[in-house]
């Protein structure tokens, strides 16, 4: 699950009065109101100084418009919410780990191996109802950094089990997010029980999800695999503009850039999942299909 990072390790130190600037730089006009300067949280140890959290949750409950996270290298078993295990509902916030490979949000039961395939270490959820591995809840200007998400498992229904989610009101037929933004991100799962019926498992459904959102949006440089639906799913995003130059037909646009993989006669599975009513969503550099279920439509 090693992938190419933004770089691997990042210095948090001088990095913190930049990402200051930048923030304002960045962050929406109603941000730079609120905060004349950003702050940046620290989580976790890095290069033997401790941050003021040990919880990404903790550190995204403290947050204000226009503040970073920086996440030092660790496995975190967050619960941040009954459904969620890092639950964001502060606009202009912007998380990144400094170390893609090894700043992980793991879905698992805490245990000493990170993203465990084993069934007993999975965490399913209050009364298996599933959870989301970071989700982003009716909020703008939201952006995720150089980190892994892994093994967060959905109901028997398919609902939750999204890794990285953006979540402008999915289900609620309206659209209440705006701008966002992920880059250097991979999410996976290593849990499947060879043998037994997909019907009866509780599997990691989209790695990377945007949905109910206006934009502007982008996701950007991302690894997603093992999924049981989709790697990664652009749903419900109105306002992006097509292009037909990036989509060959516009009732399955697949984004900027072609896909070749191989497929499994009627195996409709996608690894790219854009459902935006004929929009492309504009998804740069490399997303890989999912594997080993997700598989390309046919051209």
């Amino acid at each position: 699950m090693t992938r190419s990072t933004r770089p691997a390790s990042l210095s948090l130190y001088p990095f913190a009065s930049f990402l200051s600037v930048l923030a304002l730089l960045f962050s929406s006009p109603s941000a730079r109101a609120q905060s004349a300067i950003a702050n940046v949280l620290q989580v976790g140890t890095y290069k033997g100084k401790p941050g003021a959290f040990t919880k990404l949750q903790d550190a995204v409950d403290a947050a204000q418009p226009g503040d970073w996270i920086l996440i030092a290298p660790g496995t975190y078993h967050e619960e941040g919410s009954p459904n969620a295990g890092v639950f964001i509902t502060t606009p202009d916030i912007h998380l990144r780990g400094m170390d893609r490979n090894l700043v992980v949000i793991d879905g698992t039961n805490p245990n000493p191996a990170t993203c465990s395939g084993n069934p007993a270490d999975q965490n399913t959820g209050v009364n298996g109802a599933g959870r989301n591995g970071i989700e982003v809840f009716k909020v703008d200007g939201v952006t995720i950094e150089n980190l892994t998400v892994c093994n967060f498992l959905g109901d028997l229904m398919g609902n939750n089990g999204n890794q990285i989610w953006w979540n402008g009101g999915d289900g609620s037929g309206k659209i209440a997010m705006g701008s966002y933004s992920g880059s250097y991100l991979t999410a996976s799962s290593t849990f499947y029980q060879q043998g037994t019926p997909i019907s009866m498992q509780q599997l990691a459904q989209y790695g990377i999800f945007a949905s109910n959102a206006k934009g502007p949006g982008s996701i950007s440089y991302s690894y997603a695999s093992n999924m049981s639906d989709s790697g990664v799913l652009c749903r419900r995003l109105p306002r992006l503009q097509h292009r037909p130059e990036f989509c060959p037909r516009p009732e399955q646009p697949a984004g900027i850039f072609r896909i070749k993989c191989r497929r499994a006669p009627g195996d409709r599975k996608l690894g790219m999942g854009p459902q935006s009513s004929g929009h492309c969503s504009k998804l740069v550099g490399r997303v890989r299909p999912a594997l080993p279920s997700g598989r390309c439509l046919p051209a």
